[in-house]
């Protein structure tokens, strides 16, 4: 379904993925945490944990924008 010029959403789909990497990385830090003081190295679980909880937020926001291609 094609989507009018004036609907809002329109040229603003970086919102949805911003959240989810805002997200990502609030949920990515604490558990990198854990998983660094368990695996002995604070440093790698650290960046381990940002990596992939901006990784899999920016994905989630992107998803919850609908950009699947579908346009």
């Amino acid at each position: 379904m094609t989507r009018g010029r004036n609907d809002g959403e329109r040229g603003r789909p970086y919102r949805h993925v911003l959240a989810g990497l805002g997200v990502g990385i609030g949920v990515g830090i604490p558990v990198g945490t854990g998983l660094g003081i368990v695996l002995g190295n604070l440093p790698l679980g650290i960046g381990a944990g940002m990596a992939l909880g901006s990784g899999l937020g920016a994905a989630f926001g992107a998803a919850l924008a609908g950009r699947g291609g579908d346009e």
